[in-house]
């Protein structure tokens, strides 16, 4: 169990230091997704795959062994490897805005995680619908501070913060 808290933490740590670094660097952008073309922009990391790519895509598959084990004998535990293997998918595509196939496989992986992230905590850990309620207030919130354009930006933090959350929770139980 130990190494699930471990593994999360990690993961979660990782993420959003990585996105307050991005805030840091390139201000607050649409959403996540658009710091991945200002990282490529950026030398030393000019070439495809940049630190957005590896960061994306490694604190997703660190998730996927904690929450297919959190899932064990659910029949939605599927759920549990998809919302984080989707990710990866998004994480190869840090050109989506000049690349068509990059764009429609970003677009598909972006919504396709957000959905499979959702019906992991409805089916699995039902109990926890109001974290969904309470990330998507929190969102609006913020959305409503920052400008109506980053409600993107904060939506896909609700709902990197609600899986983080509902993880830990489920490890914890």
């Amino acid at each position: 169990m130990i190494w699930q808290y471990i593994l999360t933490a990690i993961s979660a740590a990782l993420f959003f230091g990585f996105v307050a670094l991005c805030w840091a660097k390139y201000g607050l952008k649409d959403c996540y997704s658009a710091y991945g073309p200002a990282w490529a922009k950026t030398p030393p990391f000019s070439w495809y795959l940049n630190p957005w790519c590896f960061v994306t895509g490694g604190t997703a598959a660190m998730l996927i062994p904690v929450m297919l084990e959190t899932t064990v004998g659910s029949v939605w535990q599927f759920t549990g490897f998809l919302c984080p293997a989707i990710l990866i998918f998004v994480a190869l595509t840090p050109d989506y805005g000049k690349d068509k196939l990059a764009n429609v496989m970003h677009q598909i992986g972006a919504k396709g995680a957000a959905l499979w992230a959702v019906l992991f905590i409805i089916f699995n850990a039902p109990s926890l619908w109001w974290l969904l309620v309470l990330y998507i207030a929190l969102a609006g919130i913020c959305t409503l501070a920052f400008g109506k354009w980053s409600w993107c930006f904060w939506a896909e933090m609700a709902a990197y913060l609600g899986i983080y959350t509902a993880v830990f929770i489920m490890i914890s139980k």
